[in-house]
């Protein structure tokens, strides 16, 4: 899902993962000027993620795949 030019959609990434999250992403304050603005989208993103995983599941047939994705909104 990472592109060039959108660095929110890799910060996205990083805030699911179990390893790393909003803490990990804390200490980028420091040396990634202007990161606060782009998490408020990279947050927006990663809440799109189980929705994402919903709509694959449709559209390819997965049925694990769409019941994992749409239990968050159950």
């Amino acid at each position: 899902m990472a592109a060039r030019g959108d660095r929110a959609s890799d910060f996205a990434a990083l805030l699911c993962a179990v390893a790393y999250g909003e803490a990990f992403l804390a200490r980028f304050t420091f040396i990634y000027p202007g990161i606060e603005t782009m998490l408020i989208l990279a947050r927006f993103y990663a809440g799109t993620f189980a929705l994402q995983e919903a709509l694959y599941g449709l559209e390819d047939g997965d049925e694990q795949a769409f019941e994992n994705g749409i239990a968050v909104y159950l």
